[in-house]
């Protein structure tokens, strides 16, 4: 019987550890690629999931947008009655005094100076109704610039305090119903830097919310003075749109998130929590601007939008010629938009 050298066994077992080394190794490569395709396969969940949040929250950004233009159309609705139902009135009252001096002529039963009063209260009641249509005429053509502006998303030629005094026209409901008085003061050095290529949609949209969060929320349980103070510096490098209150104010842990989405203190009484973040992202994004708060509690709040001018959202008019010989879009913006 022939036995194994001391150099065979040494080989054999060598190749033994070898083999269970393979087929260690083996099963950990195996171990690793299944876990790989786990992760991989985990990974597209979560992207998927991501995307469906992101769609999720681009959906509820949109109905925020819609919500603010609900305000405007509630608003405009509710002061638009105001006037038309007192021209009704009086056009009754006009008609009535009318036909009631036509009946005396024809059956010869008044006097001069009846048909003169008569005629007086009919005059007096049509002038009212005049006022009156004017005043909802010019909130129709307010809301209809506003709507079109908001929906089409384009740029345009305008004065910014005519946007700002339109905002303020179509909230009025609102403000009165919070009992806040709304002041615009605009400070301007040129007079023609007033006026800019705006994305007027945009722009009336940050002003909706900032006017709209101010009369909602900040004259809660507030007993003092109620006043929203807009301000508008408007100059050739920027425009700076401030908005205050005098109302109760956000402790500091407040003021830290109020630009985060779907984060509200009204969400009991339904707030979506993404009104000031939609700002946050048009002023950031679409204008390429900043905005800040300052506040404290019972100090009241202030909004400071600061809007470079010389980006595609917002340029001057000077740059581009006289208003009638604007094109819709600035042609310092053509090349990058085809």
């Amino acid at each position: 019987m022939t036995t194994d050298s001391p150099w065979r066994i040494r080989f054999e077992r060598e190749r033994a550890s070898r083999r269970e080394a393979e087929s260690i190794l083996h099963a950990k490569s195996r171990a690793l690629f299944e876990l790989n395709q786990q992760l991989e396969a985990r990974a597209e969940d979560l992207a998927r999931a991501l995307q469906q949040l992101k769609d999720a929250q681009d959906q509820m950004v949109q109905q925020a947008k819609f919500a603010a233009m609900g305000g405007l159309v509630a608003g405009v609705a509710h002061e638009i009655n105001t006037p038309l139902g007192v021209a009704v009135t009086a056009s009754s009252v006009a008609i009535e005094h009318l036909v009631e001096a036509e009946r005396a002529v024809a059956e010869q039963s008044t006097t001069r100076s009846g048909i003169r009063a008569s005629l007086s209260v009919a005059r007096e009641a049509m002038e009212l109704a005049t006022i009156n249509l004017d005043r909802a005429a010019r909130l129709i053509d307010s809301f209809k610039r506003l709507a079109v502006d908001q929906s089409s998303g384009e740029r345009r030629a305008a004065y910014i305090e005519d946007l700002v005094r339109e905002v303020v026209m179509s909230l009025q409901s609102l403000s009165r119903r919070c009992g806040a008085q709304v002041k615009v003061s605009v400070a301007a050095g040129d007079p023609a830097r007033a006026r800019y290529w705006v994305d007027a949609g945009a722009f009336v949209q940050v002003s909706t919310n900032l006017l709209q969060n101010a009369c909602t929320h900040a004259f809660e349980e507030h007993s003092g003075p109620r006043e929203v103070r807009i301000g508008l510096d408007l100059g050739a490098d920027r425009v700076v749109l401030r908005v205050a209150d005098t109302g109760v104010g956000m402790t500091p842990q407040v003021a830290a998130r109020v630009f985060d989405p779907f984060f509200t203190t009204q969400r009991a009484s339904g707030g979506s929590g993404l009104g000031m973040h939609l700002v946050h992202t048009i002023v950031t994004g679409r204008f390429k601007g900043r905005i800040d708060v300052e506040t404290a509690p019972g100090a009241g709040t202030a909004w400071t939008v600061r809007l470079p001018v010389g980006t595609e959202a917002l340029a001057p008019v000077s740059e581009l010629g006289p208003a009638s010989d604007c094109p819709c879009v600035p042609p310092t913006l053509q090349s990058r938009e085809a």
